[in-house]
Order: structure tokens, then sequence, then C-alpha cells
């Protein structure tokens, strides 16, 4: 498995890997993501050289940000506030490589990153009503920090979000 940082070239490959994560989701009945989230927040991801894809054989598995910022941290009451901290964000494997343990594989690898820029914390935001992300993170001890913070979205309807973090223990 090689995780790199994404360039634009990678743009369409991205592109298909998010289609099938959203059908997916739809499929276990999670609607949080659609046509212009997170494929269009991506785009921006690349320009920052934050995102990176995740490939097997060369074939494109996974995606995901890693971003010094979020929005919403200032809504959360966090282990402690300002350690270093990354957030994680857009996680998305394709559906032909889940429920394999190849999600936690990328985790692992996630935390090496976090753990060699010598991040104390790595952080994320999980919609309330995306149950198997939920219980993925609580499978690999991410703890839930205290506050919800509601994400307004241009349909009207609001997206409720808990945050998680977990220590990183630096070597």
């Amino acid at each position: 498995m090689k995780l790199t940082i994404a360039t634009n070239k990678d743009l369409p490959r991205i592109q298909l890997l998010y289609e099938n994560v959203i059908q997916s989701m739809y499929k276990n009945n999670v609607f949080i993501w659609d046509d212009y989230y997170p494929y269009q927040i991506i785009k921006n991801d690349i320009t920052n050289q934050t995102f990176y894809i995740v490939e097997q054989n060369n074939e494109l598995i996974g995606g995901f940000a890693l971003n010094s910022e979020h929005k919403a941290s200032n809504s959360m009451k966090w282990h402690e506030k300002n350690a270093p901290v990354l957030y994680l964000d857009r996680f998305g494997i394709h559906s032909d490589y889940t429920n394999q343990g190849i999600a936690t594989k990328v985790l692992n690898e996630i935390i090496k990153i976090v753990r060699q820029k010598n991040i104390h914390y790595l952080r994320l935001f999980v919609v309330q009503s995306n149950l198997p992300a939920i219980q993925f993170y609580c499978k690999n001890n991410f703890l839930k920090a205290q506050g919800i913070y509601g994400e307004q979205m241009n349909t009207g309807n609001v997206l409720y979000e808990n945050a998680y973090e977990k220590v990183i223990k630096i070597d």
C-alpha cells in the first residue's frame, strides 16, 4: 500500500473513487456526501497539498486530507486545546476494499504521517448519522470531544457533527 500527496492529474481517478464511496454510503442510508462535497473541496486540498491518495497494486483504493485547521475546531472542548494537531477530513475507501481491514491499515499509516510531523493529536468531525464511521473511529481508540457542531447546508438542512480525537504518541 502506498500513500502519496495527490496532484491535479489524479483528479479523474479521485472523482471515480468518491462516486463509488458515495454510492456505498447511500446503500448504507448515509446521505451526507453528494456531487459537490467532498469532490469540489478535494480540489482545494490538492492545491494546498493536503490530500493524499492510497494506492494498492497501482489501483486507487482510498483518499483523505490532513489539514492543520478546521472551521469547527473552536466549537469543541478538546482534551488539549492548543496542542499541535492535524484534522483528518474526507477519508474514503473504495467499496471493493471495505470490511477487509484496509481502512484500519490506512488509518495506521495516517497516524505514522502525523507522528513524523511531530503532531500530538489527530482530530476529525463525523456527522452524527454516519454510524459506520463513528463505530470505526471508536474501534480505533478515538475519543469523543465535548460539543456539537451544526453545519448549515445549501439545501437548508443542518448536519450535526461530533468531534473525535486520538492522542499520537511521539517516539
